[in-house]
């Protein structure tokens, strides 16, 4: 098993006159993924880039460019990916901008919209957090590659207050995914609760509980430190979870308990993205 992890010291986050920041990396197998980057510069004006790789990450080959990349993803088994991207002009509640390469990045076309950034467990099936400002917000499920979206169960409610600021979820199937619930952070702290649903969210199981969930606590690695900022599983239900302020954590028994890689250190050599294959 071959896990990529995009890490940025702190050091590296000095802004230049025109300096290109890694966001997101997805790979459909050990040699072959994508990359998104956001350019920052003098105008604030945003700019950005998709870049691909077939030799595991070694050289890298500028796709697509226009506004700002912040996240990518990849449907395993297949050529397709998705991307989500700024717009030309700011809109901050507005839904997510969506890209799709079904060539395995070489071209893009706009694929309209979606609530937050999904995962892509087929073609055509996706899952995405109704996400605004700062509420996770429901479930949401798409059967035609995203033309159209319906709520689904979401264990988020679970947490004080019935609330969730907001959440990160990767699903490997259709019907077999993974929600991370988040609390309000503060202080490099945030509550944090890990779901699994077997049926495509109609019901999910509780497997860790740091302190979002009311009832027994059940850290098994997973911290109340840091801020998680997203998470990738494989079918054979190992995973990597990545944190600003935290540890990138690696499972191999479907997310019940936690370990840290010692690629990443809190607060000096962060996380920025990652994917397993």
């Amino acid at each position: 098993m071959l896990a990529l992890v995009l890490t940025m010291s702190g050091a590296a986050q000095a802004r230049t006159s025109q300096q290109a920041v890694p966001t997101s990396i997805a790979f459909w197998d050990r040699a072959h993924g994508l990359a998104g980057f956001a350019v920052y510069g003098p105008t604030g004006r945003s700019e950005g880039y998709i870049s691909t790789t077939s030799d595991g990450g070694r050289s890298w080959t500028i796709r697509w460019r226009g506004t700002s990349v912040w996240d990518v993803t990849v449907v395993r088994r297949s050529r397709d990916a998705w991307a989500r991207v700024d717009r030309a002009r700011p809109c901050p509640r507005c839904p997510v901008l969506m890209l799709r390469t079904r060539d395995n990045g070489e071209t893009w076309r706009p694929a309209g919209t979606a609530p937050s950034m999904p995962s892509f467990p087929t073609r055509d099936v996706g899952f995405a957090m109704r996400s605004h400002d700062t509420s996770a917000g429901d479930l949401m499920k798409t059967t035609d590659s995203g033309r159209s979206w319906r709520r689904v169960g979401s264990p988020c409610r679970r947490g004080w207050g019935g609330f969730a600021w907001d959440a990160a979820i990767s699903f490997v199937s259709p019907s077999r995914g993974w929600v991370l619930c988040k609390g309000q952070p503060g202080a490099g702290s945030q509550s944090k609760a890990l779901y699994l649903t077997t049926d495509g969210g109609s019901r999910w199981t509780q497997l860790v509980n740091a302190h979002f969930e009311p009832g027994r606590v059940r850290l098994r690695g997973l911290q109340a430190s840091g801020y998680p900022e997203g998470m990738n599983f494989t079918r054979g239900g190992r995973g990597l979870l990545w944190s600003a302020r935290g540890h990138t954590l690696r499972t191999r028994n479907g997310g019940r308990s936690w370990l840290p890689l010692s690629v990443t250190s809190s607060e000096e050599r962060e996380g920025y993205s990652g994917w397993l294959v």
